[in-house]
């Protein structure tokens, strides 16, 4: 495996990138400090993979270098931290620089305590060996790759290995991590890491829920989330976090739908949890609902996924008109709708496919001053002679301008509009 990514980040970065990282190296180096890239940045570069995300280490003050920075006119500050971390934006990149440190832990999945360190003893504390690479931007040595932790033989041996036994235990999110990552790279997990990840599943009851969740948001953003949960489930992982969970080849087959063909206005991470509703009682829901601290747009996803089942069920049997249909399912998320529309047998999933997508939106062209003017007196006449008239289109009892005027004229002769 290469020692040196010289070659490799003047070809990957842009031109204001590269010259930034130059730059902050060559003032680092004057004011006696060091910079390296750091993390998976480094791990992306030596695989030849994408690296969206810019994360720079210093031994050094972070505070006193950004503001150099600033005067040397490199990167616009965007924040700054009292935890010696910063970012910064590079011609619209976000640059994270922190200052090499040491974290230690009082107890299973605390906050880590901080001090000030070197580079070596800043990549000795992170999570997997191939997490744990640099490379330095100084003019003297730039590129040169520090690996102090044998990640680039962990690289040729396509592993995830984590750096020590109690890893899990010092931060039990870990476990989410390693397994996303095996999966997005293609890896396996290494022997005792494995028995470690597995022994160790039950400290995520540790974990706060709002930190479970977001590592799950992360993991949404993967190209296919559903191999981190079957091997999750596969590993007997799963239940830890939370019990009611259950995963089969029918799920993810879903999660896979759901990344292909889900509309552009709806949440695919709320389709993703609602999916995983889909397979839970109401109350095991709530449960889940509880245990993520989810927002309120992902909240009524799984409530009103786990609630759907019995609802379906008993609309299959009635089979009521397709405005009936429509105007039943109204008030559930799009998202739990769409979620059902995934895992529904085939016609009930027609017929969600076709809510979703084009029904909730469909309203007549006539407007309320067009009712009136038609003779429909103001007040709540109006309204409901709207809501008779969607129910009309959905029914397929008028399908232009024209015939919807007709159809309220009738009405008005009738009496039968309200």
């Amino acid at each position: 495996m290469v020692r040196e990514l010289t070659s490799v980040i003047e070809a990957r970065f842009s031109a204001p990138l590269l010259r930034f990282v130059r730059e902050a190296g060559g003032l680092a180096a004057q004011r006696g400090e060091r910079l390296y890239l750091v993390g998976g940045i480094v791990r992306d570069l030596l695989m030849g993979l994408p690296a969206p995300d810019v994360d720079l280490v210093l031994e050094g003050d972070v505070g006193s270098f950004v503001g150099a920075l600033r005067e040397a006119r490199l990167g616009a500050p965007l924040s700054h931290s009292q935890f010696e971390t910063a970012k910064l934006e590079v011609e619209g990149k976000t640059v994270d620089i922190a200052r090499a440190r040491t974290e230690t832990y009082s107890h299973p999945s605390a906050l880590p305590q901080v001090a000030p360190s070197t580079l070596e003893a800043d990549l000795l504390r992170r999570d997997f060996s191939i997490n744990a690479l640099a490379a330095s931007v100084l003019s003297e040595d730039f590129g040169r790759v520090v690996d102090v932790c044998d990640g680039l033989e962990d690289l040729e041996k396509k592993q995830v290995r984590a750096l020590h036994e109690k890893s899990f235990q010092d931060d039990a999110t870990r476990i989410l991590r390693a397994v996303r990552l095996e999966q997005r790279l293609g890896f396996l997990l290494e022997e005792r890491t494995q028995e470690w990840l597995v022994r160790d599943a039950s400290y995520l009851d540790t974990i706060s829920g709002d930190r479970l969740r977001h590592e799950l948001e992360r993991l949404w953003q993967e190209q296919a989330p559903e191999l981190t949960l079957s091997r999750l489930d596969d590993l007997h992982v799963l239940p830890a976090l939370y019990p009611a969970l259950a995963w089969d080849r029918a799920l993810a087959a879903s999660f896979a739908r759901a990344r292909l063909g889900t509309p552009s206005d709806l949440s695919l991470s709320a389709v993703y949890l609602a999916l995983l509703g889909c397979r839970i009682l109401q109350s095991q829901a709530e449960g889940l609902i509880a245990r993520l601290n989810l927002p309120q747009g992902e909240t009524r996803a799984v409530r009103d996924a786990a609630r759907l089942d019995a609802v379906l069920r008993d609309i299959v049997e009635r089979q009521p008109s397709p405005a009936a249909f429509v105007e039943e399912l109204e008030e559930f998320s799009p998202e739990a709708l769409w979620a059902w529309a995934l895992t529904a047998p085939a016609e009930t999933a027609v017929r969600l496919r076709r809510l979703v997508r084009d029904l909730r939106h469909l309203r007549p062209a006539l407007r309320g001053t067009d009712l009136m003017e038609l003779g429909v007196p103001p007040g709540p006449a109006v309204g409901e002679y709207l809501r008779r008239l969607r129910a009309a289109l959905l029914d397929g009892q008028a399908r232009t301008l024209e015939e919807e005027r007709q159809l309220v004229l009738r009405w008005l002769a009738t009496g039968k509009g309200v």
